[in-house]
């Protein structure tokens, strides 16, 4: 069971679509006890044992738990039976390509990669699974015809197919503005 910590706020939702944001009061090592934030700590009429997710937001996107929910002494128990599932929520929209990109950073020589996918906060690299999750990295892509935009990022998870996501961390607004005029070209191609 992931640690929700005391007092979290997470959203509690049932099969059929009812919905709760509740507060976490406490947490045992299959299970999580919380109260809604708004109105009784009760599940809907004639409910005794439902299936059920946690909701809340992690570090590297919106985090899910299957289980079931059930009410006891003046709290709703969500008892786990799945485990996590971290789901990616885009910043911003992505386009396919085949840029010629080259990482470098981290004690290593430069990675010739190609971006399959670029949007204005990052994008995901074939033929980079030399580079590790976590890496800082310094990166040149090229944009259309040979123009080059040079930044820094993070790679932020891989497939097992040797693919690497690079979010990118702290590109100017002039270069952003580049970057966000190219993915709308390619958008309508």
């Amino acid at each position: 069971m992931p640690r929700l910590a005391p007092d979290q706020i997470v959203d509690v939702c049932l099969a059929g679509g009812w919905r709760r944001t509740v507060r976490v009061t406490g947490s045992g090592d299959a299970h999580v006890d919380v109260l809604p934030v708004e109105g009784p700590a009760a599940l809907p009429a004639g409910i005794e044992l439902w299936e059920a997710t946690i909701e809340w937001r992690a570090e590297r996107g919106l985090a899910r738990l299957e289980g079931v929910l059930t009410a006891t002494t003046g709290v709703l128990r969500f008892l786990e039976t799945g485990g996590e599932v971290v789901m990616q929520r885009r910043r911003s929209f992505r386009v396919s390509c085949a840029a010629k990109v080259t990482v470098a950073g981290s004690g290593r020589g430069p990675v010739m990669a190609e971006a399959v996918d670029l949007s204005v906060g990052g994008m995901l690299l074939a033929r980079a699974d030399s580079l590790g999750v976590g890496d800082q990295v310094r990166f040149a892509v090229t944009l259309g015809e040979g123009e080059i935009l040079v930044g820094g990022g993070r790679i932020v998870r891989g497939t097992p197919f040797g693919h690497r996501a690079l979010s990118f961390q702290d590109l100017t607004a002039s270069q952003e503005q580049r970057l966000g005029r190219y993915v709308a070209a390619l958008q309508r191609q």
